[in-house]
């Protein structure tokens, strides 16, 4: 990540070739509960293409991305707090956050664990998480694992494609109380807190 960012180089026209931001916002908006005077964590948001739907929903609104192109894109949105970081490393205090949310990036970090365990640390005790990730048994999902790997090949970094069954062990091990998982054709949708 240090070296060549893929999504440096992909910002500017990522929002325009990644198409279905409002759909996962409605599924998310739909099984969040989300409350005026939450704050809201978009971890790995990218451009803010799906934090961008929060505005004027919740109290605060940020997203992290280790990719400065992105953040650069992030940044043109108002109302959204845009922070280049690393998601195992947050500059947030504990129990900062009501709702993470964590789509189509799990995939993209190094150490998931890590990950998780820093969500954990900055998400309320009553907060909640969804985890968005695509489903590689699905034809799309297919084409999207075929260019993450050959990304993968370019962009130097482990990259974990989730099954439907290793998302479902990995989330089970998370040690953290768990709400409820649900699937989608399209995607795996996860949602716990």
């Amino acid at each position: 990540m240090k070296n060549f960012n893929f999504f440096d180089i992909v910002s500017p026209f990522f929002d325009k070739i990644v198409p279905g931001a409002k759909k996962s916002f409605d599924i998310i908006e739909k099984n969040c509960n989300i409350k005026v005077a939450d704050k809201i964590l978009d971890l790995g948001g990218g451009s803010g293409r799906i934090a961008s739907f929060f505005i004027n929903k919740a109290r605060e609104i940020t997203v992290v991305d280790s990719s400065r192109g992105m953040i650069k894109q992030c940044e043109k949105r108002k109302g959204i707090n845009c922070i280049l970081a690393d998601a195992e490393n947050l500059p947030f205090r504990d129990g900062y956050f009501d709702k993470i949310i964590i789509v189509d990036a799990l995939h993209h970090f190094h150490n998931q664990e890590s990950v998780i365990r820093e969500v954990a640390r900055v998400l309320k005790k009553e907060g909640k998480l969804v985890i968005e990730e695509f489903n590689p048994e699905k034809i799309i999902g297919r084409l999207i694992e075929f260019f993450e790997e050959i990304l993968n090949s370019v962009h130097v970094r482990n990259l974990s494609i989730f099954s439907r069954q290793t998302l479902r062990v990995f989330v089970y091990n998370i040690p953290s109380k768990m709400l409820h998982n649900y699937l989608t054709r399209k995607y795996h949708r996860v949602t716990y807190g």
